[in-house]
């Protein structure tokens, strides 16, 4: 009842083509782990059409992550968001000392809608949610993240704010940290 995405909405987005003509804007979301069973992944999307999600399933990526970048024009990127909560913070700092335009992001803060969403992570998470359902992205999603994006939920507060769950929620209901949605 309260899952943040439809199958239908993540199977419509995997069978819609990729235009072939490549001159919009790049946005890249990059969720950082560290040392454990997590991964660091970046999705690279242009305009809506989502052109590659990476996974590095070790704790310092810094040399692939900076390789994938190199491959986009940096006149096209628009921005580079990096969950810069804890180590985060360097791998930012370290993209940005390259000439990348990076935001950092914690989901952890107040949404830019208080009164809508419980916290900045369900904000953006709802965004998902809303690209999602009006059928705008389109690109191949592996089995992992299709199952990522699937398990998120979502539920309202007593003050009625939109919330996404917890990790430690999640855990509880035996799914691991969601990275590639996150991403």
């Amino acid at each position: 009842e309260f899952s943040l995405l439809s199958m239908e909405w993540v199977e419509a987005a995997c069978n819609r083509a990729i235009p072939k003509v490549k001159k919009g804007r790049i946005k890249i979301g990059i969720d950082v782990a560290g040392p454990g069973e997590d991964e660091t992944v970046a999705c690279v999307i242009e305009d809506d059409h989502i052109l590659e999600l990476n996974a590095w399933p070790y704790s310092d990526p810094r040399g692939e992550i900076m390789l994938m970048l190199k491959k986009y024009p940096k006149e096209r990127i628009e921005y580079v968001n990096v969950d810069s909560v804890g180590i985060g913070y360097y791998l930012a700092r370290h993209i940005e000392d390259d000439g990348y335009p990076v935001n950092d992001v914690n989901v952890q803060t107040t949404a830019l809608e208080p009164d809508k969403y419980y916290d900045l992570k369900s904000e953006l998470f709802w965004q998902v949610r809303d690209w999602f359902e009006k059928d705008r992205p389109s690109g191949e999603l592996d089995e992992t993240t299709k199952g990522q994006l699937l398990a998120v939920r979502y539920k309202p507060t007593s003050r009625g704010l939109i919330k996404i769950e917890s990790k430690e929620e999640m855990w509880k209901r035996g799914v691991k940290s969601p990275d590639r949605a996150e991403a």
